[in-house]
């Protein structure tokens, strides 16, 4: 349809238990086509890293990420949204929420 804007796909990665990049791609073939974001919510960012991806943005209060890792990344340019340990939601959680504003970070 003409003036409709295309769907955005983003990639949230959590920290976690992250299956090897051929397993994904065998169960699922194409799980990675079409995404316009990634985001990484703390820990996350090395599981992606695993993965073969460079997440867009990391999003954490360094619980489960180093605060080392979180400065070095900041220090190479990448966008970090740090938020305190003690706060409601999880890092997924925020890391969700900054996927749906969908806005890549400048």
């Amino acid at each position: 349809m003409s003036g409709v804007p295309a769907a955005k796909r983003a990639l949230v990665v959590a920290d976690g238990d992250v299956p090897g990049r051929a397993a994904l791609d065998a169960a699922w073939p194409g799980w990675d086509a079409g995404v316009s974001l990634i985001v990484a919510a703390d820990g996350g960012w090395d599981k992606a890293v695993s993965l073969g991806l460079r997440p867009d943005l990391l999003v954490g209060d360094a619980d489960s990420l180093p605060e080392a890792r979180f400065a070095a990344l900041a220090a190479e340019g990448v966008p970090i949204e740090r938020s305190p340990t003690d706060k409601d939601e999880s890092d997924a959680e925020l890391a969700l929420l900054a996927a749906l504003r969908g806005e890549r970070p400048t």
